[in-house]
C-alpha cells in the first residue's frame, strides 16, 4: 500500500515540468464502446522526482524514446522520437485499499461500479474511476496523470517493445487480458513488469491519461515533453484490460471511446510525481 499523503494538497499538485492538458472535463459526447472493459473483478507534497528509495513508484531519468507504432493503428502513427524531462511513475496501479484511503480523508468519491470492494478486494486494482476522479486522487497524492509520451516511455522503455516486456506475444504468465480469470492484485505477474520495473503496464484495467484524444496529434507533436490537443471530447487511456484481447495491451495503442464522465469497471489508473 502506498504511504498516504502528510497533508492534504489544495491543487492537483501538477509538475511544473511537463503541464498536463488543462482539466477542462465538459463533453456532449457520448463515448461508445468497441472495447469490453467488463471485469470480474510515504510520499510527501513535493513533486520532485530524484529520489529512488520509494519502493511505490520507479524513477524514469530524463531523455528520448520512440513514440508511436508505424505499422499499428493509424492514430499511432508516424512513430518518432521525443524527449522527456525525469519524472517517476506508481509502479502499480492504484489499488482499491489506495484509493479508498483518499475516500476516508473525504477527498475522493466512490468508484461508478459495484466492484469497488477495498475491504474484500484491497489488492485489486481500482476501477470504475471517471478521469475526474483519478486526477483529484493524484492530486491528493501529491502528482497528476501521465501524458500519453510519459506513460508510453514508463511502458516501453527506450528500445522500444511493443509490450513491456518485449515483443514476445502477451500471455497470462506477463498479463491479465482476456481468458486470464479477470483482474489480478496489482503487484503481481512481476514476469511482464516494463524495463523499470512498473508491473501491469498492459492488461489488468485500462489506465487513464492527462491528455485529450485527437486522431492526428502525433502528426504535429512537439519533439520535447509533448502534451495532447487543449480541448477535445474524450480523453485518451492506455494498456488493455483483462477483458480485453492482448493485442490492445500494446504500448503504443491509444484507446480514445470514453468521455472523461465515464467510469467503467475496467477503468483505473497510476499516477506520476
Amino acid at each position: 500500500m502506498r504511504l498516504l499523503p502528510l497533508i492534504l494538497l489544495a491543487c492537483a499538485g501538477e509538475p511544473t515540468r511537463v503541464p498536463p492538458p488543462e482539466s477542462d472535463t465538459d463533453t456532449d459526447t457520448d463515448a461508445d464502446s468497441d472495447t469490453d472493459t467488463d471485469t470480474d473483478a510515504d510520499t510527501d507534497s513535493d513533486t520532485d522526482t530524484d529520489s529512488d528509495t520509494d519502493a511505490d513508484t520507479v524513477d524514469i531519468p530524463a531523455g528520448a524514446f520512440t513514440l508511436g507504432c508505424d505499422t499499428c493503428d493509424a492514430d499511432e502513427a508516424p512513430a518518432q522520437s521525443v524527449t522527456l524531462a525525469a519524472f517517476a511513475i506508481d509502479r502499480t496501479e492504484v489499488s482499491q485499499a489506495d484509493y479508498d484511503a483518499c475516500i476516508q480523508a473525504t477527498v475522493c468519491t466512490t468508484p461508478n461500479t459495484g466492484t469497488f470492494d477495498p475491504t474484500g478486494s484491497p489488492d485489486l486494482p481500482v476501477g470504475g474511476v471517471t478521469w475526474d476522479q483519478a486526477v483529484t486522487y493524484c492530486g491528493w497524492m501529491g502528482g497528476r496523470l501521465p501524458t500519453e509520451a510519459e506513460w508510453e516511455r514508463a511502458c516501453r522503455g527506450t528500445t522500444g517493445g511493443t509490450y513491456p516486456w518485449g515483443d514476445t506475444a502477451a500471455d497470462c504468465t506477463l498479463a491479465s487480458t482476456n481468458g486470464c480469470g479477470g483482474v489480478m492484485a496489482v503487484d503481481s505477474l512481476p514476469a511482464g513488469a516494463s524495463p523499470e520495473g512498473a508491473l501491469h503496464m498492459a492488461g489488468n484495467v485500462w489506465e487513464w491519461t492527462a491528455d485529450w484524444y485527437a486522431a492526428d496529434t502525433y502528426s504535429t507533436l512537439d519533439p520535447t515533453d509533448p502534451v495532447g490537443p487543449a480541448t477535445g471530447t474524450a480523453r485518451t487511456y492506455r494498456g488493455g484490460s483483462a477483458g480485453n484481447d492482448a493485442s490492445l495491451a500494446r504500448c503504443s495503442n491509444r484507446a480514445n471511446t470514453y468521455a472523461p464522465d465515464f467510469g467503467g469497471s475496467g477503468l483505473g489508473f497510476r499516477c506520476v510525481y
